[in-house]
């Protein structure tokens, strides 16, 4: 028990889901929220301009009390949608988090902000050396993970996580060492990510990860991509000792987890690789003391790539090398609602942890053909267009997330 740690607190905004139970139930309708977009613009008219977004549309915001009111409209959104999913998870959580020597650490992450400061004019009054300095305080990613704990009065160690696609399932991890080394006694870890570019389409590129046809199909034969989307996820974490002292709900516990870079072993920079992920997958595998067969389902990266989905089948397949088969479902969120770069990881990781509350994994979506260099009759896994039942007695699943650069994070994840 003192080397497990309970997921006690969760909140979710998503494309097509304003909180986590819509999620959800999105997931187990087999709903795909991608949308499509009416753009009226000449630019945008030519055959490479894909007219689908993953945006999120509307969501309540908490009202940040703490920054000057004249900052206030220079607030990037992703510090915003934070701010707002760090305030809904807490709500969550039926224990306290706070204490007089509790100490809260937050890990979080958010992509570039690179559409937003451009966007930004600032009025005359406010160009000086003094309100540049405040403004860039909320409106600069490396800020962001500080400015929560200043906002919400947290205590703990303040980290902002960068892992490109992996960043934020990095900061769970993050989250869980510093709480079994004893650095914290409550983690707060997750990831945003808006892009303003993004918000009507766009516009294809051979070189580029993004769908030509506008759908993704993790798994597919015709995969060729995904759709780049809006959204992010918070989780509060505990020691399993302290949850159950204070009375928490634990939704599951988190019994293994890892983090590796591929170095040089890979065709390119931004190619996922097979001995990495393998890897970091064996090492959550020995800390959590689980064996192959031991898993009820696997929640994959599953950009939707033709050559990024076999990599990382291949990599499980052989790091799970038991000649059991197909009795471990696999599966991506990406399909439902899109991909949301650097906040990816912790969606999926929402969407694992409600599989093992609600004891069903939901099913794939647009898969028509499994894609044939994906063989899946010789393996453990399966993979499921219905929804799933899970019926073990011990309920485990995995999470895994990979960036640009060679990051790969996995975590084990199982039931209270």
């Amino acid at each position: 028990m003192n080397d497990k740690v309970a997921v006690v607190g969760i909140s979710c905004i998503a494309p097509g889901a304003k909180k986590y139970s819509e999620l959800w139930n999105n997931l187990i309708n087999k709903k795909e929220s991608i949308i499509y977009t009416k753009v009226e613009n000449a630019e945008k008219d030519s055959c490479s301009y894909i007219r689908v977004s993953g945006d999120i549309e509307n969501f309540e915001k908490i009202p940040i009390m703490g920054i000057k009111e004249e900052i206030i409209p220079f607030v990037d959104p992703q510090l915003n949608l934070l701010y707002t999913l760090v305030g809904h998870a807490i709500k969550d959580c039926t224990g306290s988090i706070y204490g007089k020597e509790r100490r809260t650490g937050v890990f979080c992450s958010s992509d570039s902000s690179f559409d937003w400061k451009k966007s930004i004019v600032l009025p005359k009054h406010l160009q000086n050396s003094y309100y540049l300095k405040e403004v860039s305080y909320v409106s600069e990613n490396q800020y962001y993970s500080s400015m929560i704990s200043y906002l919400y009065g947290f205590t703990g160690q303040s980290v902002g996580v960068s892992a490109a696609c992996a960043s934020s399932l990095a900061a769970v991890h993050m989250a869980v060492s510093s709480l079994l080394l004893g650095d914290i006694d409550c983690g707060i870890a997750g990831g945003v990510s808006i892009q303003l570019s993004h918000k009507n389409g766009y516009i294809y590129d051979e070189r580029l990860i993004y769908s030509q046809s506008g759908i993704c199909r993790t798994f597919d034969e015709n995969a060729d991509g995904t759709i780049p989307a809006d959204g992010g996820a918070v989780v509060v974490l505990k020691r399993l000792v302290d949850a159950i002292e204070d009375g928490d709900r634990i939704y599951c516990v988190i019994s293994g987890s890892a983090m590796n870079n591929d170095g040089k072993r890979k065709m390119g920079y931004t190619v996922p690789s097979i001995d990495g992920i393998s890897e970091v997958v064996q090492c959550a595998m020995d800390i959590a003391g689980i064996k192959a067969e031991q898993f009820s389902f696997m929640e994959f990266h599953g950009t939707g790539t033709h050559f990024g989905d076999c990599i990382e089948f291949t990599a499980f397949t052989e790091t799970m090398n038991i000649s059991k088969r197909n009795f471990c479902a696999m599966g991506s969120i990406k399909p439902n609602i899109g991909y949301l770069e650097g906040g990816s990881g912790i969606v999926s990781f929402i969407k694992a942890v409600l599989s093992i509350h609600y004891k069903i994994f939901p099913a794939n979506i647009h898969i028509q053909k499994l894609n044939k260099d994906i063989k899946i009759e010789k393996s453990p896994f399966s993979v499921n267009t219905e929804n799933v039942f899970l019926r073990s007695k011990r309920i485990v699943g995995g999470v895994n997330s990979y960036g640009d650069g060679g990051n790969n994070v996995f975590v084990i994840i199982e039931e209270y």
